[in-house]
């Protein structure tokens, strides 16, 4: 049964494959999932406090992935399609 553990290892085994250009924030970003998958579930379950922590390490992995992907989506050059998208668009609302 997948688990948050298991989920995030298998995050962590794929996004380096998905970093075509080598970006160094998406792999210091695995870098800091590293440590969150040193423990296994059953001792998340069991020790409040590692589970705290890591919950909150995770929260803060989660904001600056989103703020990450956010910043990429804003500096890729718009596809010929989304270009021929917008002057459409351009031309019905004109």
């Amino acid at each position: 049964m997948p688990t948050l553990v298991t989920n995030t290892t298998d995050l962590i085994d794929v996004l380096p494959l998905l970093n075509v250009t080598g970006d160094p924030n998406l792999t210091a970003m695995v870098d800091r999932l590293r440590p969150l998958v040193q423990h296994n579930a059953k001792t998340l379950r069991k020790d409040e406090a590692t589970r705290q922590d890591v919950a909150a390490e995770a929260q803060r992995i989660v904001r600056a992935l989103g703020s990450l992907m956010l910043a990429l989506t804003r500096q890729r050059p718009r596809t010929e399609i989304e270009s021929m998208e917008g002057a459409s668009a351009q031309r019905a609302y004109a």
